[in-house]
């Protein structure tokens, strides 16, 4: 919709520069002659002057157009052009082309003669596209530009579509399309209603609006504590590392780390921790989540860096205790990797015929059953690997073994954990070597070969030679602290029989693939924990990998399958040297050692660990206990037993 609105003006300088000069005529013909011809010399150039700037009052090319015009999309807008000596004005759309510069003369031709004050509106309904407009005034005959052009760059957009507010402050968007410009602010309308509510920052407002208000003020989130007024407020206790809050520690890649915040006594709400990690390589920061008091882990190649610990009461950032450990890991020669057929392995022999009943979890993914079967199973978070609901006939004290599966060295299906459910007691070994005994008490310190029991589980464990060995009534297990573990089903010395699953045995170490969850996954099965079945297990054989087998003594495999020896080493190396894949040196050591304690298991039904330390211990060690304590930190007499990864 376009209309016009015109107000002439024409010829008003000049009339009004002749009125002035005649009042100024008359006045000086009135005055004494001998003035006469010198102040008419004066008048002329005076009137003269004035003429001159009264004509040029109003420029002629002058238009009063717009540059740059916001509008919200579906608002309507107007979009003036105004000229004070144009004879006419016409505005250009976005999707017109504007006439060239002889067409614009050629038009002009056909104006009026006369020039006057212009003023053209355009109104444009419901903006939705963005575009150029230009507006052309012709400013009739006599004048030197015939004619001038003005362009607007009209924007239709929502100025606060990308702006971002900070919404969990209560934050609102302000836009003032007059200049393009939109601002975040508080606009709150709260009520006088006295409802007090006490703020985690251990604050009383008058009510729960007025605290979202502050919020938005000072830019401290805040969140409601308690209803009504504060309680009395107490500062915790915290200690600093040293006098600059701050403390260096060398490891080794592998060795067990324990980082105390500093928190003594908590106050009065409790104070919050956050921890953060400053990689040494510069990479950006991360936030270590889940984590209170003491953050523990186990050390890789990647893992030096500075870890801060930053203590805070009440939101009170300014007053906050800050701790921080400089972490840096050395690196230590990788453990030279075993041939598959050690002189020391005991296989089936007349002393030690073979055939009791294990299980054992090999790197890649790959379980071992209680029969010798072997199979790679895609692994994420927790597995069910065996268990007996109706153990020795009484169902009120059934056990249940857990195997936590993640991922080291890019390849998924590493052993991190086993846990052990005995009736009402449950405990975990973990990767490091680290044992919790699950009723809430601080975790084990181990001493080399020193044997002690875990709760009121009935078990035992031995931490040998970097190993862990759990001794319960109805099973013993075996854990290397990084990858791969085994479970020995107890039963009656030097009997031979396959073990026959009962009603009450379930799990990947009695050939079960499926379970009620694939792959008898319990838990979490979303996210990091979902199950990639669609990634096939390797159908390509190495043929290096065939010398882990070994048949049972005097009989045939036909006969005594649960006999076999090396199955799940086997198929463990197929799946570590599939395709283009190859296996670290980690996983080379983790997959020599497994074969070992599982043929010793199998075969002998006992593991001697000490083996392990006659194929991999240097001539020349250190001398002291070993221990798996943050003290310790697993700085180890042989070091290079330990299959240490990256």
């Amino acid at each position: 919709v376009v209309s016009t609105q015109s107000t002439g003006s024409s010829g008003i300088n000049a009339e009004y520069g002749k009125q002035w000069y005649q009042r100024r005529v008359r006045g000086a013909r009135q005055a004494p002659h001998f003035l006469e011809t010198r102040n008419m010399f004066r008048l002329c150039i005076f009137a003269v002057c004035f003429l001159l700037a009264a004509a040029s009052e109003y420029h002629y090319g002058l238009i009063n157009f717009p540059s740059v015009l916001y509008v919200k999309p579906g608002d309507d807008f107007e979009l003036p052009c105004k000229s004070d000596h144009g004879g006419a004005v016409r505005i250009f759309l976005p999707d017109e082309s504007v006439p060239s510069h002889e067409d614009l003369i050629e038009h002009s031709k056909r104006l009026l003669e006369e020039s006057q004050r212009t003023i053209f509106v355009m109104e444009i309904e419901e903006a939705s596209q963005s575009g150029v407009y230009t507006c052309a005034v012709n400013h009739g005959p006599g004048i030197a530009e015939v004619y001038s052009l003005a362009s607007c760059r009209v924007i239709v957009m929502d100025l606060c579509e990308e702006f971002e507010c900070d919404l969990q402050l209560g934050e609102t968007c302000t836009a003032d399309y007059s200049t393009g410009a939109a601002v975040c602010g508080c606009q709150f309308e709260c009520d006088r209603v006295f409802d007090p509510i006490c703020s985690d920052t251990c604050e009383l407002n008058w009510n729960e609006c007025s605290m979202k208000e502050l919020s938005c003020e000072d830019k401290i989130p805040r969140e409601i504590m308690s209803k009504g007024f504060c309680p009395a407020i107490v500062a915790p206790t915290v200690r600093h590392l040293n006098t600059d809050g701050s403390m260096d520690i060398v490891v080794e890649v592998g060795e067990f780390v324990s980082l105390t915040a500093g928190l003594v006594v908590d106050g009065t709400p409790l104070a919050t921790i956050e921890w953060k990690f400053f990689p040494a390589d510069g990479g950006d920061a991360q936030e270590i989540l889940n984590v209170r008091e003491t953050y523990e882990f186990t050390t890789s190649a990647s893992a030096s860096g500075v870890y801060e610990a930053k203590i805070v009461h009440c939101k009170k950032a300014e007053l906050a205790v800050i701790n921080r450990y400089s972490v840096t890991v050395e690196e230590v020669e990788p453990t030279s990797y075993v041939d598959p057929e050690p002189d020391n392995i005991v296989f089936p022999t007349d002393d030690y015929p073979g055939g009791y009943p294990v299980c054992s979890v090999f790197p890649g993914g790959v379980v071992e059953a209680f029969n010798a079967g072997a199979a790679s199973y895609n692994m994420a978070c927790s597995h069910v690997l065996a268990s007996d609901v109706f153990s020795g006939g009484d169902y009120s004290n059934p056990w249940f073994i857990y195997g936590t599966f993640d991922e080291i060295d890019g390849r998924k299906g590493a052993l991190s954990a086993m846990i052990f459910y005995l009736g009402a007691s449950a405990f975990e070994v973990q990767r490091g070597w680290i044992v919790n005994p699950g009723d809430g008490g601080e975790k084990l310190v181990l001493e080399e070969g020193v044997s002690q029991v875990i709760g009121e589980s009935g078990c035992s464990v031995v931490f040998e030679n970097l190993h862990l060995a759990v001794d319960c009534p109805a099973f013993m297990a075996y854990y290397d602290g990084i990858m791969a573990g085994h479970i020995k089903i107890k039963g009656p010395e030097n009997t031979f029989a396959p073990l026959v699953k009962g009603r009450g045995n379930f799990g990947l170490c009695f050939d079960n693939n499926s379970g009620f969850r694939v792959n008898w996954q319990v838990g979490q099965t979303d996210g990091r924990c979902k199950i990639a079945n669609d990634a096939p297990a390797c159908t390509e054989v190495d043929a290096t990998c065939g010398d882990y087998y070994k048949d049972p003594l005097g009989s045939t495999v036909a006969e005594w399958p649960w006999g076999v020896t090396g199955q799940g080493a086997t198929v463990s190396c197929n799946e570590l040297n599939c395709g283009d894949d190859s296996p670290t040196d980690s996983e080379k050591c983790a997959l020599s050692q497994a074969h070992q304690v599982a043929a010793e298991l199998k075969n002998k039904g006992e593991a001697d660990i000490a083996m392990l330390v006659d194929r991999h211990a240097p001539s020349t060690s250190a001398s002291g206990p070993k221990k798996s304590s943050p003290e310790a930190a697993l700085r180890r007499t042989h070091p290079s037993q330990s299959c240490a990864f990256k």
